[in-house]
């Protein structure tokens, strides 16, 4: 059933972005530090990533390292869903082969690139809102 793959692929991708969302929070306020401010006159917070991690929590707590995780989530849902689903059911239906057997690398490329596009296009509302909220 098709829709299960849509399903499983995103919910795989969600538990994975459970995991790699407190890594996302430190990588995007050490790359923010000190936006605002002119070159070279700012305070560096965050002076490697340890560091970073164990001043996110003692600033914010161990949420602190969950920020963003709605958007980062649906994100993650969306994107995934639809390139792993799309595919499988391209492949499912033959759309990928010459014969019955063989797949074919140029429909394979093609099928894979129309479910990344779509999913990144049905995606990026929530892409914007994860560097506001981390």
């Amino acid at each position: 059933m098709p829709t299960s793959d849509f399903i499983c692929g995103g919910m795989a991708a969600m538990m994975a972005g459970v995991f790699t969302n407190p890594i996302e929070v430190v990588k995007t306020r050490m790359q923010l530090q000190g936006e605002l401010a002119a070159r070279g006159t700012h305070a560096k917070p965050y002076k490697n990533v340890f560091q970073a991690f164990v001043a996110v929590v003692r600033n914010d707590g161990i949420l602190g390292l969950q920020k963003g995780i709605a958007p980062a989530l649906c994100f993650q849902f969306v994107i995934n869903s639809c390139r792993l689903g799309i595919y499988k059911v391209a492949l499912d239906n033959g759309w990928m082969s010459k014969n019955q057997e063989e797949v074919s690398f140029l429909r394979g490329m093609f099928w894979g690139a129309v479910g990344g596009s779509v999913g990144a296009y049905l995606a990026n509302p929530f892409f914007m809102p994860l560097s506001h909220f981390r």
